[in-house]
């Protein structure tokens, strides 16, 4: 069993790409509930449960929102994780010569040309 797991920054962008298409999802979805419940609502009359099915719309669509906010945060963790790791990896390249350091010549590999 591997002891790690490597991630590079392209995906770290690919997954933050994901989640956003997951929250798109989401709000879709999210929109066809409340919107049913709200029908519902509408539909139950003046009385107790004409009250009740609304505040469940309510409710139903305050708890997608949430869920789809929390997404697209984790989505935009994702993105900066992916530029850290890639800015961090230049500083390291400029620490050690940038493109102006020589290339490294390995023995029995071919020179660059």
């Amino acid at each position: 069993m591997p002891e790690g797991v490597e991630v590079g920054p392209e995906d770290l962008r690919r997954g933050a790409g994901l989640l956003r298409d997951d929250a798109g999802r989401v709000d879709e979805a999210g929109g066809r509930l409340t919107a049913a419940a709200a029908a519902t609502a509408s539909t139950a009359g003046d009385g107790p449960l004409a009250g009740a099915a609304d505040a469940f719309a309510a409710r139903l669509e305050a708890l997608l929102r949430a869920v789809m906010s929390r997404v697209l945060e984790s989505a935009d963790a994702l993105d900066a994780a992916s530029a850290q790791y890639r800015d961090g990896d230049r500083a390291a390249a400029t620490d050690l010569g940038g493109d102006e350091a020589p290339p490294i010549l390995l023995p029995g590999l071919e020179p660059p040309r």
